[in-house]
């Protein structure tokens, strides 16, 4: 249940932030300090005294956490380029993203 929870919670915030990035220049940090807070407090559950299980599962969550993050910087990464390579007089009107499958599409329309 635990592993479900943070890929929707991942998947969510991944969506709004790309979604709102061209309105909030500072959605995509704190969208990523937020993915850090999240896997600092698994990291921490590490040091209580935990059932082997339990230990595996926070294990899980970290690692699938730590690759969520991993995919979100290589997102961000992607989509500066990709603004940076298109001259200033076009403009984003339509961007859908899906985290989960790595992909961004973008609508380009020439300012008149």
């Amino acid at each position: 249940m635990g592993l479900l929870a943070l890929q929707f919670v991942w998947t969510r915030d991944s969506e709004e932030a790309l979604t709102n990035c061209m309105y909030d220049k500072k959605i995509m940090q704190a969208t990523n300090q937020q993915f850090l807070d999240i896997l600092n407090m698994l990291i921490s559950q590490m040091s209580r005294d935990l059932t082997k299980i339990d230990t595996v599962r926070f294990e899980t969550l970290i690692t699938i956490h730590v690759h969520q993050r991993d995919i979100f910087d290589d997102l961000v990464s992607r989509f500066r380029r990709l603004l940076m390579s298109y001259d200033s007089n076009l403009a984003v009107v339509d961007m859908h993203s899906s985290p989960q499958l790595g992909v961004i599409s973008f609508k380009f329309r020439r300012y008149h």
